[in-house]
């Protein structure tokens, strides 16, 4: 008998061969028989849908260990559950688990505005001068200063369309604005001269 797919598509076949007797097969026969055949595809079918979900899981957490920027992703309980290589970067800890178990709702540098907003609305963008030292507390860390993180905070939704955590991206922007704010400096610097000296400049 067939072994049918969710889909209605034949993809085997599944028989019995009786060797000591002649004998006729009934309906109720053949209906368990396709009943046994497609509980074997079912079962196969996990299988290899696990084996599908773990390979695509290992190679999301690859991907995600590798990213550029911060990342990190929390449970519904706010608490975190996996964090990449650039956020030890970034905040200075040592360890990798150094994130993990930590309440995204006690993170010191959020005002309680800020985690209001995080909890309620699906996408939160945040550009925060991060006080390391306000958060040595919080977590182990080397580092001191502020640096200048763009965050966005996304919700997390199961397949049902249920809340089920947060997915936190960091991006350092301290070296791009210590830039900005020099060639600022220079450019004014450089405008005085001009005044000071009578120099006209005509652009071509």
């Amino acid at each position: 008998v067939p072994i049918i797919s969710d889909d209605n598509v034949v993809i085997g076949f599944i028989g019995v061969d009786m060797s000591e007797q002649h004998r006729r097969w009934a309906g109720e026969d053949i209906q368990w028989l396709m009943s046994l055949g497609n509980i074997i595809n079912l079962f196969s079918q996990l299988d290899r849908s696990r084996e599908e979900a773990e390979n695509e899981r290992k190679l999301l957490a690859k991907m995600l260990r590798n990213l550029p920027v911060g990342l990190e992703i929390y449970d519904k309980n706010h608490i975190c559950v996996e964090s990449n290589k650039k956020c030890l970067e970034l905040f200075g800890a040592e360890y990798p688990d150094e994130f993990v178990g930590l309440n995204l709702m006690e993170e010191p540098n959020l005002t309680p505005e800020l985690k209001q907003r995080i909890l309620k609305e699906p996408i939160v963008d945040i550009h925060l001068n991060y006080d390391l030292e306000k958060a040595s507390d919080y977590y182990g860390h080397s580092k001191k200063g502020i640096i200048n993180l763009v965050m966005k905070y996304c919700h997390i939704y199961d397949r049902h369309g249920n809340f089920n955590g947060h997915m936190v991206i960091y991006y350092d922007i301290t070296d791009q604005l210590n830039t900005e704010l020099r060639l600022k400096e220079f450019s004014n610097i450089f405008s005085l001269k001009f005044i000071n000296n009578h120099i006209s400049v005509r652009k071509f």
